[in-house]
């Protein structure tokens, strides 16, 4: 029931006399799903003659209302008479004495906005994720020196009080959008009460360094890290209302439901496909083959590893030669219609179809220059297609039968001297 006294409206100063005025307050728009938001709600309205004002405490369920209707009551008679208009819910956020991370529902003039705190503000926050710079607010401040002078609805709000009090603010139950820069955002999370962090930011995950929320009663932060061990974050939970900071590696849209409705489902994860390459697990690309695998040891082919590979591939080819042989270029390793896989165990042995190399020989020949230091190229082809080759071919005739046929082509240097 009302907490304070009603002015009653000029249209039914008659009653007055004879009866005490009762004011009964009827829902108009209020989701059941709304009993999920936090605070509690006030009403105000003003009457057609004479204005009258109705603070009402309603429950905590009440508290997503969008619209009320105010009606006074004849208790003798039992005429009434709606007042002339519609009376709107606010809904009622406790702040506490020092710093609270909250967010704003409306979109207004700081100074109306920050009304209802009467002297209990010291001073107010906003971020500017484009700048990445605080935008700063104090009531007893002259409004040139203030650099915060509108917020805007899902404003995330650094609020400094120097004693606890009640924020006033307007409802807001609708699904919405939320832009998000590369760097620090501080943003308000509009959707249910108890939705679990990792729920609420599955869709930006990938993109999210760190969410960081404020303890009032605690004055610390809690955080959570999509990366991070679950024991290890303290941030688990978010209400409607809760200001939060999110740190983004890059810029992302944050989806967040209507107080009645389910989180959207995050959209599907396309990830870049690795890249086509060739690596060994016995030298790095550009340094030096092992001895092992040259003239100069047993002459072993070495292990090869692919990522990446092409979708289509429906064979590969390999070609190992020195380009800088002095005589022009040394074959080493030709092979082809080599079935798609990973790896190519170290002294392989039969690879595919074997081609012929510069030593008029199938197989592998390691490295094995007159002198100075040469380059080994390892080269692997995803083909599309089985080539109609016969066995010995050397690499001019892979070379011109592949052509039309490569999907991608993986490279691997390695040095020998």
């Amino acid at each position: 029931m009302p907490r304070s006294a009603v002015a009653s409206p000029g249209s039914i100063g008659a009653l007055v006399a004879l009866a005490a005025i009762v004011l009964l307050v009827t829902l108009a728009v209020l989701p059941r799903e709304a009993a999920a938001t936090t605070g509690k709600a006030v009403i105000r309205t003003g009457a057609a003659s004479g204005a009258a004002t109705i603070d009402a405490a309603l429950p905590d369920a009440l508290s997503g209302a969008t619209t009320v209707t105010a009606i006074a009551a004849d208790l003798v008679t039992g005429d009434s008479s709606p007042f002339s208009e519609p009376a709107t819910a606010l809904r009622e956020v406790p702040l506490a004495q020092g710093w609270n991370l909250v967010g704003w529902t409306g979109a207004t003039p700081v100074r109306d906005a920050t009304e209802s705190l009467a002297d209990s503000l010291l001073a107010a926050f906003t971020w500017d994720p484009s700048g990445q710079a605080f935008r700063s607010f104090s009531p007893s401040a002259p409004d040139f020196i203030n650099t915060l002078d509108e917020m805007a609805l899902g404003d995330g709000v650094w609020a400094n009080l120097s004693q606890a009090a009640t924020w006033l603010q307007p409802p807001f139950v609708e699904a919405r959008a939320v832009p998000l820069a590369i760097g620090f955002n501080l943003v308000m999370w509009t959707g249910p009460d108890d939705i679990p962090v990792a729920d609420a930011v599955v869709a930006i995950a990938s993109s999210l360094d760190g969410l960081f929320m404020w303890d009032a009663g605690a004055q610390q932060f809690l955080t959570y890290r999509p990366t991070a061990l679950a024991f290890l974050n303290t941030a688990t939970t978010l209400r409607y209302g809760d200001g939060v900071w999110l740190r983004m590696t890059q810029s992302a849209t944050w989806s967040q439901p209507a107080l009645d409705g389910e989180l959207p489902a995050p959209p599907p994860i396309v990830e870049d496909p690795l890249p086509f390459a060739l690596i060994s697990s016995a030298f790095a690309a550009n340094a030096l083959i092992p001895a092992v695998y040259t003239c100069d040891g047993a002459n072993t082919s070495p292990p090869l590893t692919l990522s990446g590979l092409p979708a289509d591939t429906a064979t590969l080819a390999l070609i190992v030669d020195d380009p800088d042989a002095p005589g022009g270029i040394w074959v080493h390793w030709v092979a082809f219609n080599i079935p798609p896989a990973t790896t190519i165990a170290a002294d392989v042995g039969a690879l595919g179809t074997s081609g012929r190399n510069s030593w008029d020989l199938p197989g592998y020949g390691g490295p094995c220059p007159p002198s100075g230091t040469h380059r080994y190229v390892f080269t692997v082809y995803a083909l599309d297609a089985e080539l109609v080759l016969d066995e010995g071919v050397t690499e001019e005739e892979l070379v011109a039968a592949m052509d039309g046929h490569v999907l991608g082509t993986a490279e691997l240097i390695g040095l020998f001297r």
